[in-house]
């Protein structure tokens, strides 16, 4: 994020510059002191002397370190195969991709639909648009007791892009990311993209997959940059409780981040051991403690608010996919330290730019459900 600039469109309409079309096809960002200018005529291929083989005559393309490095996602490939055996008449049982099979709250595709005639159609706001970053800013604040501002909120397309994007932000060549497993398949191919190390901590299935604080510390060394913790956890559901998340904190270094990949902390299907919330009707979100409020607890009671705030080591992933039913919607977000967040919306300015507007406005009715609008649908999973 230090190496690059902010898209100079992405910039000028931030500030509400005028934009002058021409009749001859050239667009004029009028802006001082620079004017930028991009022409919109055909450019003339070039010749076949001149022309560079992309394509080896054997067919063997080749590609660059990055994408010869990675491997593709398996979730989407077993997806893949899972749609091309239903479109052959095949009944399949997919366990692959997480996609809930209720339809989004009616409220929410009415909300859809309304934005699409109202007109939100337009680019917003690479971070997203004020009214969803504040709805969530606010639910984030009220409702799991992590205390996030409207600035500190970017909107992506879908959790997963928040999830590579952090990564990008904070990791490169030389540090190390702690990955417990079973994990989610993308995280160590993401953590490669960045150029860091993916470094595996082993779960064991007589903690009920839960990363213990001594097996957090023997993955750690002076090169770990982050600690992704998905809870509650996919694929293994495990889920920590207050108690253990603070054995977690205590272990951690300060100087090492938490990305809680929190994308499931609505379906929780049991009470959660929180001495802190006797009081609590338990909510399907008050089901779950986020990482970001226990280590807020444990900052010291001496610092201001404001030295507090400064400490900070927590980015929260979520998003619309799991709880609402809203996966094609694509719209996931990033709660971060200011810093972080302005360097992860530097990074998303480069990439795709905003999320669908359409989606951000769905994304603002599901945030206004009541509190137990998603209670039958995680009671029915429960059943399941």
């Amino acid at each position: 994020p230090s190496g690059l600039s902010e898209n100079p469109t992405t910039m000028l309409l931030r500030h509400n510059k005028r934009l002058v079309a021409s009749k001859r096809g050239l667009l004029l960002f009028v802006a001082a002191p620079a004017v930028w200018s991009f022409s919109l005529q055909p450019q003339r291929p070039s010749s076949s002397s001149t022309r560079r083989l992309l394509v080896a005559e054997d067919d063997v393309v080749p590609l660059s370190s990055l994408a010869s490095s990675i491997a593709p996602s398996k979730t989407i490939e077993i997806h893949a195969l899972t749609m091309q055996l239903l479109d052959a008449g095949e009944r399949v049982i997919s366990l692959s991709v997480g996609e809930p099979d209720f339809p989004p709250p009616e409220s929410v595709v009415e909300a859809t639909a309304k934005a699409a005639r109202d007109g939100q159609t337009r680019y917003t706001e690479v971070t997203g648009t004020k009214e969803l970053r504040s709805k969530i800013a606010a639910y984030l604040t009220e409702k799991k007791g992590t205390p996030f501002e409207a600035g500190e909120i970017v909107v992506t397309n879908g959790a997963k892009q928040a999830v590579y994007e952090a990564v990008l932000a904070l990791c490169g060549p030389g540090d190390e990311v702690v990955v417990p497993t079973p994990y989610w398949v993308s995280y160590p191919e993401i953590v490669k993209m960045a150029g860091a190390t993916p470094v595996f901590v082993d779960t064991l299935l007589e903690d009920g997959y839960k990363l213990k604080p001594e097996q957090l510390i023997s993955a750690l060394s002076d090169k770990t940059k982050m600690l992704v913790l998905c809870n509650p956890c996919n694929p293994t559901g495990a889920r920590l409780d207050r108690d253990e998340l603070k054995s977690l904190a205590n272990a951690l270094p300060d100087n090492v981040w938490v990305l809680a990949d929190e994308i499931y902390e609505r379906l929780s299907y049991t009470d959660v051991k929180d001495d802190d919330d006797d009081d609590k009707d338990n909510a399907s979100f008050e089901r779950h403690v986020s990482f970001a409020a226990v280590d807020n607890d444990q900052d010291d009671d001496l610092l201001s608010a404001e030295e507090k705030k400064k400490k900070r080591r927590t980015l929260v992933v979520n998003g619309f996919s799991k709880a609402y039913g809203m996966t094609g919607y694509r719209l996931g977000y990033l709660a971060a330290p200011l810093a972080v967040a302005k360097a992860v919306a530097k990074i998303q300015g480069q990439i795709t730019s905003c999320a669908s507007s359409v989606s951000q406005a769905a994304g603002v009715a599901a945030l206004e459900l009541a509190d137990d609008a998603l209670d039958a649908e995680v009671a029915e999973f429960q059943r399941r």
